[in-house]
């Protein structure tokens, strides 16, 4: 698999870096390789210097392939095709759920009502905190239809600037 790996790190000449949510790498200028293998079940950051192309090619897996999940922090990928709430998408998680972020910084905290991520969607990683371990399972297309979306309310405790390409995110309760 590493093979496969270098082989497609030298197709992709504006690739830099390419992580995990351990720490774990790709950087063929920096020749480190601690990422022996991708895996659907996890999510991962790639830059780029330049725009460019990722094409990943492989055997289709199960959208309800169980993910098991420690407590903490995970960049988890999206399994199924289609898109989903992310309340419905997580469901079987959204009992442990601290926050989700996507990497423009969007967010999704049910404990206080934000949801700012809307639907999930194929082809996209996201940061979930967990309290506790958990086991992530998505629901196929027919399990996801028979659940009815809940919409979250906009926050309106406070206006906010425009995004400035930081992601910090700050959840100040109403009374403290």
């Amino acid at each position: 698999v590493l093979t496969d790996l270098l082989y497609f790190t030298n197709q992709l000449g504006n690739l830099r870096i390419v992580k995990d949510d351990e720490g774990n790498e790709i950087n063929p200028d920096q020749n480190i390789f601690t990422i022996q293998e991708l895996s659907h079940k996890k999510g991962y950051q790639v830059y780029f210097s330049a725009a460019d192309s990722l094409h990943l090619f492989g055997q289709p897996v199960q959208a309800n392939d169980p993910i098991s999940l420690d407590a903490g922090w995970h960049l988890i990928s999206y399994l199924p095709e289609i898109e989903l709430d992310i309340d419905v998408a997580l469901g079987s998680i959204q009992n442990n759920i601290l926050l989700v972020k996507q990497g423009n910084g969007n967010v999704y905290c049910p404990g206080y009502n934000i949801d700012e991520i809307g639907t999930m969607a194929a082809g996209n990683g996201y940061w979930v905190y967990l309290s506790d371990a958990a086991t992530l399972t998505y629901p196929t297309a027919g399990q996801a239809a028979s659940n009815s979306p809940a919409t979250a309310p906009e926050p309106t405790y406070f206006s906010c600037t425009p995004r400035t390409g930081g992601n910090c995110t700050i959840i100040l309760p109403k009374s403290i």
